[in-house]
């Protein structure tokens, strides 16, 4: 006769559970540190937070704005934490009110950008009236934002150029007028605002090339 076949057995799956902090211990953790009992640091306490499952799935949306003509490929706040800066394809940056309940609209202005606008950042201590972006231009630019919050005055310069297209800027907390930015050449630049002459690279990274097989390099399947 036919042989028998052998039964299926549904074999029981473990439960997967997750090792980073639950929402009670993220709770007693901003607790401790709003009330000065502990050696927690901010950062610490944000690193705890964007490592917590238990807090992505609580992530809901709050509010939704429709300031960009294009793809937005930057959003951050701004230092005093009321307010997003963000940049898109249109070329322009918006500044404004992050809440749903917001009525103002956004300060909105042309980057000077030829292409994409990838990142926008606000220099420490400006007030979020120095704006710094990069694009697919391979530009590194600076907008100076007038006080009064009017377009009077309102200027943006050129500070530096990549040899393909820039993503990336990163500020220095301690600084109000350096930062670094990088490109697709694989260089990266520290640009100065005050500076006018060209801006020259801190770092070239450079092509690693694979030794040969036999010396160092992936075995021969031959």
């Amino acid at each position: 006769g036919a042989p028998a076949m052998e039964e299926e057995r549904e074999q029981p799956q473990a439960k997967i559970s997750p090792s980073r902090p639950s929402g009670i211990a993220l709770l007693r953790a901003r607790e401790s540190v709003a009330g000065g009992r502990s050696r927690w640091t901010p950062k610490r306490l944000t690193d705890f937070h964007r490592g917590s499952l238990d807090m992505v799935r609580r992530l809901e949306c709050h509010a939704k704005h429709e300031w960009h003509d294009g793809c937005v490929n930057t959003v951050c706040w701004t230092d005093d934490g009321r307010h997003i800066i963000s940049g898109s394809d249109d070329t322009h940056i918006c500044i404004g009110e992050w809440s749903s309940t917001a009525k103002s609209k956004p300060f909105r202005y042309d980057s000077g950008h030829r292409l994409n606008v990838f990142q926008a950042r606000p220099l420490p201590f400006s007030n979020n009236k120095n704006i710094v972006t990069c694009g697919a231009d391979g530009e590194v630019r600076v907008a100076h934002l007038p006080e009064g919050g009017g377009r009077d005055g309102l200027c943006t310069r050129h500070l530096g150029q990549h040899g393909g297209r820039a993503h990336k800027l990163a500020t220095i907390p301690s600084d109000a007028d350096t930062f670094l930015s990088c490109g697709e050449d694989g260089v990266v630049l520290s640009v100065d605002t005050r500076d006018t002459r060209a801006t020259s690279p801190v770092l070239r990274v450079r092509e690693v090339r694979r030794p040969p097989e036999g010396e160092g390099g992936l075995p021969s399947t031959a």
